[in-house]
């Protein structure tokens, strides 16, 4: 996977993160998205996500949906998306934050 972050400077700590993941889904993924998101969880009043995870969030059973959403949910992260981002159906390309809206 392949990440890139952008920091804003306002009245507002702004970071903006580009997710790009590819091949097999392992444990090293969940790990690296958590150490992130703890990172910046105390820096940034606000973080936008958006990429393609290559998860199907909209299998609810899934495991790996289930660790991704689990993280997400502990740093207050939503999903944005609601509609197939697949050609073939699903929901795999991501926009998150942390705003509650």
């Amino acid at each position: 996977y392949t990440t890139a972050c952008v920091k804003c400077s306002s009245d507002m700590k702004v970071l903006l993160v580009c997710v790009y993941r590819t091949g097999p889904i392992c444990e090293a993924f969940f790990k690296d998205l958590n150490s992130l998101l703890e990172v910046v969880a105390q820096r940034f009043d606000y973080i936008l996500i958006g990429g393609d995870f290559n998860i199907h969030v909209e299998k609810a059973t899934s495991h790996e949906t289930t660790e991704l959403l689990e993280i997400l949910n502990s740093y207050n992260m939503s999903q944005l998306v609601d509609l197939a981002t697949h050609q073939q159906g699903g929901t795999i390309d991501l926009l998150l934050d942390n705003s509650n809206v």
